[in-house]
């Protein structure tokens, strides 16, 4: 699918989400134009098209080429993936002596 044919994708990166923004040209009244909507799913499609890394939708919108020019326009965020944590070295255990324990004896009265 070419996506630069009639949509317009800005891909941004700001305090540790994806904000993907998506404008659409207006065709309503035009000839020979297809109205389409586009929603979470077709930007899902572009990110993995794009090998863009997301774990899951913080905020959903809905783009129409044929309603209002404000509705040309949304912005769907995404939560990014979280860094791996680095492992902890444990220091090396120090073999230690084994030292038998000191018990006190009974002594049995006959």
């Amino acid at each position: 699918m070419n996506w630069n044919e009639e949509s317009d994708f800005v891909v941004a990166t700001r305090n540790n989400k994806l904000y993907v923004t998506l404008t659409v040209n207006h065709v309503h009244g035009k000839r020979n134009f297809q109205e389409k909507f586009y929603d979470t799913d077709f930007v899902i499609t572009y990110l993995k098209e794009n090998n863009i890394s997301f774990e899951k939708t913080l905020e959903h919108a809905m783009v129409y080429n044929y309603q209002s020019q404000s509705r040309c326009q949304g912005t769907w965020v995404f939560s990014l993936p979280s860094k791996p944590k680095p492992k902890k070295t444990s220091k090396p255990l120090e073999k230690k002596e084994n030292v038998p324990k000191m018990t006190n004896k009974k002594t049995i009265k006959k």
